[in-house]
């Protein structure tokens, strides 16, 4: 009996906090891309998108998310023909639902600064466009990366880069930026 107290006091430090640790989940909402555009007439239109997110922790050090986003964009005023030639089009407003599913690792620190990075799959449908665009539907992989700053242990503001990797159509660039308010659960 003494040896099982004494192996239960020995272990207790690593099992209590095993135990007792918390998987933080996080849901967020988030503003995605965000540029403009200005026409020839010198006005300046916003584009960009807006997003949610779903993060789980599977263990103190990694997590899986999914955010799903709305956005818009800007065509070019141009398609190439079949021949190579350039025919002149009026530019149209792009409608995009991008999903990313991502893999992150989290580095652990005793500051309000969370940085990760991690790796990741983006699944966009092709926009309704004129079909000279030759838009297609795309998966990419992705790298990821960002830091949350936590403003409350429950409340949090993250800045994200996802660079995608690999091939893609014009209306999804390579680089996207986006900046959110989180909330732990």
């Amino acid at each position: 009996m003494r040896k099982i107290a004494l192996l239960v006091m020995l272990f207790s430090p690593f099992i209590v906090p095993a135990a007792s640790a918390q998987k933080k989940n996080e849901v967020s909402v988030f503003l995605s891309d965000i540029s403009t555009y200005s026409n020839t007439f010198g006005k300046t239109h916003w584009f960009g998108g807006v997003g949610v997110a779903y993060n789980a922790m599977i263990t103190p050090r990694i997590s899986g998310q999914l955010a799903v986003a709305i956005e818009q964009h800007k065509s070019y005023s141009y398609i190439v023909d079949g021949f190579g030639g350039f025919q002149q089009v009026t530019p149209q407003n792009l409608r995009t639902y991008p999903i990313d599913l991502s893999a992150r690792y989290h580095f652990i620190n005793e500051t309000r600064w969370k940085p990760y990075l991690g790796l990741g799959a983006r699944y966009v449908g092709k926009p309704h466009a004129d079909p000279g665009f030759r838009y297609s539907n795309h998966l990419n992989a992705q790298a990821v990366g960002g830091v949350e700053f936590l403003v409350k242990p429950q409340l949090g503001i993250t800045l994200d880069g996802k660079q995608l990797l690999g091939d893609r159509d014009q209306y999804d660039p390579f680089l996207k930026v986006s900046l959110g308010v989180s909330w732990r659960f």
